[in-house]
């Protein structure tokens, strides 16, 4: 709304020009007051969009950073793996050599003993 001084300028001079500029001035101070309170709604609107990208990146790079733990985990989970497969191997076959050495020996004391 106007001043008082601009409503008593007004009610003066009734149908005057300097009315008609008082009541002109009066409209573009509401429009002038529409126009910054939407743009304080859209200032506002845009920081809470931006807040929320934000926020989503974060979680994009924390999901990211998940991936990335999982996928050495599981590389080395699968080395462990690997590693204990060949250390089972080396064990059967040294078992198998240690049980052909028994025979072999078993066999030269019977032929020992014949």
């Amino acid at each position: 709304a106007g001043s008082p001084s601009d409503e008593a300028i007004a009610d003066a001079g009734g149908g005057s020009p300097l009315a008609g500029a008082v009541e002109e001035l009066a409209a573009v101070r509401r429009r002038y007051a529409r126009q910054r309170e939407l743009l304080l709604r859209l200032l506002k609107r845009g920081a809470e969009q931006e807040e929320g990208l934000l926020a989503l990146r974060d979680s994009l790079t924390r999901r990211d950073v998940i991936i990335h733990n999982l996928r050495q985990d599981l590389q080395k989970q699968q080395q462990e793996t690997q590693y204990q497969q060949e250390l089972f191997q080396l064990q059967q076959e040294q078992l198998q050599q240690q049980h052909q050495a028994q025979q072999l020996q078993q066999l030269q004391q019977l032929q020992e003993l014949q």
